[in-house]
Formats: structure tokens, sequence, C-alpha cells
């Protein structure tokens, strides 16, 4: 295969490669100063590593040697009887009764205690809605009292007192 390039455009192609490889090992030489800066880095944290490791070993031999006395596994409390028929109100209605008096609470506490407390007797988890939906029954009924109206970015607040009556102001 027979080139048609000028003794110039040979000159001028061969020292560009040359400068090209000349940029090449520069990089290369700033890659391997960053690299020798990154292993000394973790040459350093491997050190400080194995220290702790040592010292934590260290300390898990002393504790392994102390005699503690045998824990005794926390009885589970009995399952709360619900009737035959347990329902979802039911179960809120003893949430809220477990309440201490002047707490403050909301949709959320009280589907996490329902599903903490009698998860074994519901099919599926309590939701918000429906939780939430028992608690209005419940305050239209002046069971509870509702503190907070729910909005967009916060649930209601209830309580099992009633709200201190406020004094009417007379004006002369």
């Amino acid at each position: 295969m027979a080139l048609n390039l000028s003794l110039s455009e040979i000159l001028v192609n061969l020292e560009k490669q040359i400068e090209s490889l000349r940029e090449q090992i520069g990089l290369h030489a700033r890659q391997e100063e960053h690299h020798r800066e990154q292993r000394a880095l973790r040459e350093a944290e491997i050190e400080q590593a194995t220290a702790r490791l040592e010292s934590f070993r260290s300390v898990a031999a002393v504790a392994a040697d102390l005699d503690f006395p045998v824990a005794v596994s926390a009885v589970p409390p009995p399952a709360e009887d619900l009737g035959r028929h347990p329902t979802l109100a039911s179960m809120v209605e003893r949430v809220v009764a477990d309440r201490p008096e002047g707490e403050r609470f909301g949709t959320r506490l009280v589907v996490n205690e329902v599903n903490r407390r009698f998860l074994h007797a519901l099919r599926r988890p309590a939701e918000p809605p429906a939780v939430s939906l028992i608690l209005r029954r419940m305050s239209a009924a002046r069971r509870i009292h509702q503190v907070r109206a729910g909005k967009a970015n916060h649930e209601a607040l209830y309580t099992k007192e009633p709200p201190p009556a406020r004094k009417k102001e007379s004006h002369p």
C-alpha cells in the first residue's frame, strides 16, 4: 500500500505523535503521584483499624472471662381477651383507655399500638383511615375529646378528658 504523503507531512505526524506520547507520560506521572498518596492514606487507615481490632479483641477476651448472672427471659404478657368476635373498634377503645390522663394522642400512635398489641387477632394490620374514623366516632360520642383538628400536614389530636371551658370576657 503506497502512501502519497510528503516528507514534511510525515515529519509533522511524527512530531504530533511524540507530543501526544509526552502528554500521556505526564498524565500517568500525575496519576502515579495521586495513587501513591491514596496508597499511603489507605495504609494509615489499615494501621488504625488493626490497632482498634486488637484492642477490641483484648477487651472481648476480658469480657468473656467475666461471670454475669444468667438473664431470665421476660415472660411475654398474656394475650388480651377480646371476646369471641373482636373488632377494630374494641381494640382502639382499649388502647385509648390505657392512655394516661392528659396525654394527647393521634391516629398514628393508636394504629401503631393496636398493631403491636393485637396483631394476632387482626386479619391484616390496622390502617390509619379506619382508626381515624373510629376516633372521630368516639369524639362525636364524647368518649374522647378532640384537641386539634386534623389538616393536610398534621393529624388530629385527641385526649381523654374534655378541654377546660373558656371563660367569656365581659366588656363594660
